[in-house]
């Protein structure tokens, strides 16, 4: 190989590496940005407003706006998760595993739910008959959520005033330290989220933010006096955060979905 030839040769090969280097620190960079809503809003441009300042858009305004949010941010949790699964070799897989989330107790949510009794649609978030498919800054149905006893936080429960148990929550450590999966069960109407469905943690491991699709499958009704589930079919765009004084700004007096108020 000539001299002219090697010093080619070189060249491109040092062009792979800071081209790698730089895909490499960008991803880092992404990956960090999910562990604050600083970072989201530097990541996901529909979670940022005029100001650039966090929030989530109000579905009771604007419906395009979030449910594009909610795609957008779900995207690219996902994409964040193929490069770091990408840059890991299967061996040491096992070696990344992470503590699962952990979970404040107080939520708000931000929701689109649609559903069908058999016959026609039906508007799981209306209130007084109404035909409203969203609502904005309420109480989450997972308001009261707490680790179940002896699971090392691995399993919670969501705790309702009346001594009940609506659902469970169960969060599942991904290679990217801010980002767990989700389980849930809902005993009172067959619901559950499905993939994709997140919970974005701090640095401390402390969730913050939950991205989510749902469905629920059934519905109470009473027959012959005993509460049964009969079938039904509802599906809930969704996103809950930790109703903390940082995210005071998102309250508001609205009232979550039925079987999400428990």
């Amino acid at each position: 190989m000539s001299v002219r030839s090697s010093l080619l040769a070189a060249l491109i090969a040092l062009g792979l590496l800071a081209t790698s280097c730089s895909a490499s620190n960008s991803s880092a960079r992404a990956a960090n940005d999910l562990c604050s809503t600083a970072g989201l809003a530097k990541l996901v441009p529909q979670l940022r407003d005029a100001n650039g300042k966090f929030t989530i858009p109000n579905p009771n305004k604007n419906l395009a706006q979030f449910v594009a949010a909610q795609r957008a941010l779900s995207n690219v949790i996902e994409v964040a998760l193929t490069q770091a699964e990408s840059a890991v070799d299967i061996e040491n897989v096992a070696n990344k595993i992470k503590q699962p989330a952990t979970f404040p107790v107080a939520w708000r949510s931000a929701e689109v739910g649609i559903g069908t009794d058999g016959n026609k649609i039906v508007y799981p978030e209306a209130s007084n008959d109404d035909k409203s498919l969203t609502s904005f800054g309420g109480t989450s149905f997972i308001n009261g959520v707490a680790p179940v006893a002896g699971s090392d936080s691995n399993f919670y429960q969501v705790n309702r005033g009346d001594g009940t148990i609506p659902a469970l929550v169960s969060p599942v450590p991904t290679l990217l330290p801010c980002v767990n999966r989700l389980i849930l069960a809902q005993d009172s109407s067959a619901g559950t989220w499905m993939p994709p469905s997140f919970v974005l943690s701090n640095v401390e491991g402390q969730a913050y933010l939950i991205v989510d699709l749902c469905v629920d499958l059934a519905q109470p009704q009473s027959v012959s006096g005993t509460e049964v589930l009969t079938p039904s079919a509802e599906i809930f765009i969704a996103m809950q955060w930790a109703d903390t004084e940082k995210l005071a700004y998102l309250r508001t007096d609205d009232i979550a979905h039925g079987h999400h108020a428990g």
